[in-house]
């Protein structure tokens, strides 16, 4: 059987997406978030230019969530996305 070339296309591309994403903040124990009337995420940042890490923050209105990619685009910047809320509480 002959390999997909759109298989190997779709692994470049995520390998690209991955190293275009290393130097940015992580959020872990992140949650999707309306409460202020416009989406966002909340969560535990490391690596944020502003934010020390381990603080609980909350981004700016967010423009897209790849959570299967690892990666959500707000308004100001990238971010990496660690665990979200919900699976790591079902570790704890």
């Amino acid at each position: 059987m002959t390999p997909d070339p759109m298989d190997e296309t779709m692994r470049r591309l995520r390998q690209a997406c991955q190293e275009a994403l290393a130097s940015e903040p992580l959020l872990d124990r992140w949650l999707l978030d309306r409460s202020l009337g416009v989406p966002c995420l909340v969560g535990v940042v490391t690596g944020h230019p502003l934010f020390p890490d381990g603080r609980f923050v909350r981004t700016s209105r967010l423009r897209r969530l790849e959570p299967e990619a690892g990666w959500a685009q707000t308004r100001n910047r990238f971010y990496r996305l660690g665990q979200s809320l919900d699976d790591w509480r079902k570790l704890q």
